[in-house]
């Protein structure tokens, strides 16, 4: 069936929507092209420009609604009702055998309706003003209030306010979480296409799974941070010296190492299929990121010698960020470390992870042995790194 070309640009105004927080274009579209559109569009069903679409749908017939109730109950209104003509009006209906004298004079009827027409208006008005205030304020970003006064050195406390403040909750740990196991999909054997000799290699790449598992929040302008690194020495873990917070999953990597999939958590559907990954995480959804790598030895002797730490002759895992620090290696040599990862995103908390890798250094081309070369899995929540990375800095 051809989509009629109408339709077409109502489904680009909801994708725009979704993707910038501006929902200005969609609320100015008629309930009556909705509809339409949403019988044009059944086929996109499971895309999320569509749920939009249909809760759109949802919200004007119900103010549709509200506004027929609200007219029909003007008749009744104690405003009209007690007005002095209205009551003359009751007043003659109320005796059915009594000749009604009032209304009967249409020069009574000339002076009440123009009152009667501006008490009805002023309602409908009021109505619609702040039906508008209530639309704005669900579309405007929502504010981390609780962080702001929680962070605040002072507090003005209006008469006949009362303010709470919990500086214990974080509102993005209630639904943001950050997984990761050692199997597929958070592993997986791939291969790397090389510019330079136009071969391809074996590689071995790294998933995060972040999960929002809110049932209404999208997680909106999300990034991933590696916020500290730490390294088994003589038994006890030392923070990187050189250590500067970095993004991960840049999105320059090797033929599509770093393409994202987001899933809906509720029926695994596949929802959207980037080339870069999105800067957002929808309700009930998740998403894989890419945060490291090692690469097959040959790979780094042709194309990895003179950019990287470490020996190139040897397997190496890096973690995959957009930019190097200047003074931070690039590898993680074999032996036990640590590692943090956190979750930024718009109007919450950045939610942390701790992980614990342990790396032989050993290449396999078999992919249940290379899993026992490299062990990765979480560990509880601290802040030893960031406090240590701190306390060197400070020391100095």
């Amino acid at each position: 069936m051809r989509i009629p070309e109408k339709y077409m640009k109502i489904q680009a105004k909801f994708q725009r929507a979704l993707k910038n927080g501006d929902f200005s274009e969609i609320n100015a579209i008629p309930l009556e092209d909705l509809k339409l559109a949403k019988a044009y569009l059944i086929s996109d069903k499971d895309f999320p420009y569509y749920s939009l679409l249909l809760d759109k749908i949802k919200e004007k017939e119900t103010i549709r609604i509200e506004q027929k109730v609200n007219i029909s109950n003007l008749k009744s209104s104690p405003i009209i009702k007690d007005s002095p003509g209205a009551q003359i009006f009751y007043a003659e209906q109320s005796n059915p055998n009594k000749k009604n004298k009032i209304f009967g004079n249409p020069w009574v009827i000339y002076f009440l309706m123009p009152l009667i027409v501006v008490v009805i208006g002023g309602l409908i008005l009021f109505y619609i003003t702040n039906q508008n205030k209530k639309e704005t304020s669900e579309d405007a970003p929502k504010v981390n209030i609780q962080n702001s006064l929680t962070n605040s050195p002072t507090i003005v406390d209006s008469p006949g306010t009362t303010v709470t403040i919990n500086p214990q909750k974080n509102q993005g740990a209630e639904y943001i979480k950050i997984e990761f196991e050692p199997k597929i999909p958070y592993v997986y054997k791939t291969i790397i296409g090389s510019n330079i000799t136009h071969e391809n290699y074996p590689v071995y790449i790294f998933k995060l799974e972040i999960i929002n598992d809110s049932k209404e929040q999208t997680a909106r302008n999300f990034f991933v941070m590696l916020t500290s690194i730490m390294h088994m020495e003589n038994g006890q873990f030392m923070a990187e010296q050189n250590f500067e917070p970095v993004r991960l999953g840049g999105n320059q990597y090797f033929h599509g190492i770093n393409g994202s999939t987001q899933f809906s958590t509720a029926t695994s559907t596949k929802l959207e299929l980037d080339n870069q990954y999105p800067d957002y995480i929808n309700s009930n959804s998740r998403i894989f990121l890419s945060f490291g790598i090692i690469a097959h030895p040959d790979y780094q002797m042709k194309n990895d010698a003179d950019s990287y730490s470490g020996n190139p002759a040897k397997p190496q895992f890096r973690f995959l960020v957009s930019e190097y620090p200047r003074w931070m290696s690039s590898h993680i040599p074999p032996g036990k470390h640590r590692f943090t990862i956190a979750v930024h995103f718009e109007g919450g908390s950045p939610v942390e992870q701790a992980f614990e890798l342990e790396w032989s250094g050993k290449w396999s081309d078999d992919f249940d042995s290379m899993l026992r070369e490299i062990r990765i899995k979480k560990i509880k929540n601290t802040n030893t790194a960031q406090k240590a990375v701190q306390d060197e800095r400070d020391s100095l």
